[in-house]
C-alpha cells in the first residue's frame, strides 16, 4: 500500500535489486513498516482512510539495515516503534522502506539482537 507523503518528506527510487546492497551512512537506519490492516478480524474490508487511522501515529517496523555509527544497538530484524511521519521513503523494486535518523526510533520492541 502506498502511503501518502507528508510535508517535508521525500521519495527516492533506488535502481538496485536488493535493499541489502544499500548501506546507510552514519546513524541512519532503514526500516520497513508493518502492513496496515485492510480488513477486520471478522473479514470486513476497511476503506483506506480507516486502515490508516487504525495504524495510528506510531507504527511498528522491522529494522532492515543499520548505519555503522548507530549507537542504539540495533540490528537487522529488530522490531522498533517509529512515528509514521519519520524519515524519507525509499523504493526498491515493489517494496517500500524508510530511511530515518536513529534518533527518530522511539523504542525497540524486542530490544537489540543478541545473536553473535
Amino acid at each position: 500500500m502506498n502511503n501518502p507523503m507528508l510535508p517535508g518528506q521525500s521519495s527516492i527510487t533506488l535502481d538496485i535489486d536488493d535493499i541489502m546492497k544499500f548501506r546507510p551512512l552514519a546513524d541512519a537506519v532503514v526500516v520497513q513498516f508493518d502492513a496496515v490492516p485492510t480488513e477486520t478480524e471478522s473479514g470486513i474490508a476497511l476503506p483506506e482512510s480507516a486502515s490508516e487511522h487504525m495504524a495510528g501515529q506510531v507504527r511498528q517496523a522491522t529494522v532492515i539495515v543499520v548505519g555503522s555509527k548507530c549507537s542504539l544497538g540495533l540490528a537487522a530484524n529488530d522490531r522498533v516503534l517509529v512515528h509514521r511521519a519519520a524519515g524519507d521513503y525509499l523504493t526498491v523494486g515493489q517494496s517500500e522502506y524508510r530511511l530515518i535518523p536513529s534518533e527518530e526510533v522511539l523504542c525497540a520492541v524486542n530490544g537489540p539482537s543478541t545473536d553473535a
